[in-house]
């Protein structure tokens, strides 16, 4: 039996009302607690600044004995690990991801599914641009479950920003540098890639509004409430707000 699980995947409002960035490593792991992944599932690890792999642990049962992960870093922000072989349907996992910055794990039991198609990335919108950084609301669906979003420089394959369902997704760029914006499943299958841009020098430097003349951001819709969290967002940055 196929599952659609869509999954709106930004701006949970935080107590602030602004979307969240993710928070230091390990912040996310997948598959996360008591969820029914495919038998072809990766491991899923996301965090700013993760420290280098020789300080972070790893660690998979599966059916109460331990099984060997092949880790990788990719970039700022992920680390993904992988079974030679996928699982079986019914079988328990135990993940654990450990750094200096702290530790966390997730119990999850395999559904009978071997995920191929890669999700759809429904939008990828600038939020703001500051300090040479984008940051890009997203949303994107899965067939089973998505996992998170990746951001690439244009043309490039190396990962500069990742971010896990819930949160929004930062990479650099510079003036009118283009990010490509893919989603990606829990499987590792991945969407057709968007691109969004930085704007120009001087056109929404820290504003966020990216759809000015002259910039060459992506042109996707947010919905009203999106954004009235990404207004927030920008206040919340600004440096200019005033404190009572």
């Amino acid at each position: 039996m196929k599952r659609l699980l869509p999954i709106v995947v930004l701006l949970a409002a935080t107590r602030a009302g602004a979307p969240p960035p993710i928070s230091s490593f390990p912040s996310v792991i997948l598959p996360s607690d008591g969820s029914e992944p495919p038998r072809n599932t990766r491991y899923w690890a996301f965090g700013r600044d993760a420290p280098p792999l020789s300080s972070i642990g790893v660690a998979l049962t599966v059916n109460g004995s331990p099984v060997a992960l092949e880790v990788a870093a990719h970039g700022c922000c992920l680390v993904r690990g992988t079974l030679a072989t996928p699982l079986e349907a019914a079988d328990t996992g135990l993940f654990t991801v450990s750094s200096p910055g702290g530790e966390l794990s997730s119990s999850f039991v395999v559904y009978d599914h071997i995920d191929v198609l890669p999700p759809g990335l429904q939008d990828a919108s600038v939020l703001d641009f500051a300090q040479g950084r984008l940051v890009i609301g997203v949303l994107g669906n899965d067939d089973h479950e998505v996992a998170g979003f990746l951001a690439r420089a244009a043309g490039d394959d190396e990962v500069i920003g990742a971010a896990p369902p819930g949160y929004v997704l930062e990479a650099p760029a510079a003036a009118l540098g283009c990010l490509d914006i893919t989603a990606v499943d829990l499987a590792g299958n991945e969407s057709a890639p968007a691109q969004v841009c930085a704007p120009a020098e001087g056109e929404g430097e820290g504003e966020g509004e990216g759809e000015g003349e002259g910039c060459a951001c992506s042109q996707s819709t947010l919905a009203p409430g999106v954004l009235a969290l990404a207004a927030l967002y920008r206040r919340r940055r600004s440096p200019h707000r005033s404190r009572p």
